[in-house]
């Protein structure tokens, strides 16, 4: 993972410290695991950091038209982790996969 999303808020939002597929499904197969399934569901995690984005847009629209007080809320974070966030997902250097296993 890239220094630049290791903050707090990269942990908040689940993408700071998260391993390769291969590396849980090594973990998963030492505790005896097996007949795995890994589904790529990155179009998933792009359709969500979206819809932060917008969001995020919605919040600073409704401050800019005096219908919300962010008081001291400086929203510049979010934005630049949310737009570093698609950019990582584009370039398949972030992703998000779920992984099936059956014990054997």
């Amino acid at each position: 993972m890239p220094d630049d999303v290791q903050s707090l808020l990269a942990w908040v939002a689940c993408v700071a410290g998260a391993g390769a597929p291969h590396d849980y499904t090594a973990t998963l197969q030492d505790a005896g695991s097996a007949d795995f399934v890994v589904e790529d569901w990155d179009d998933a995690l792009l359709d969500m950091v979206t819809d932060v984005r917008r969001k995020l847009l919605g919040v600073e629209l409704a401050a800019g038209l005096g219908r919300l007080d962010l008081g001291d809320l400086d929203l510049s974070e979010g934005r630049r982790l949310a737009r570093r966030a698609v950019e990582l997902i584009e370039g398949g250097v972030v992703g998000y996969t779920l992984i099936k296993a059956g014990k054997e």
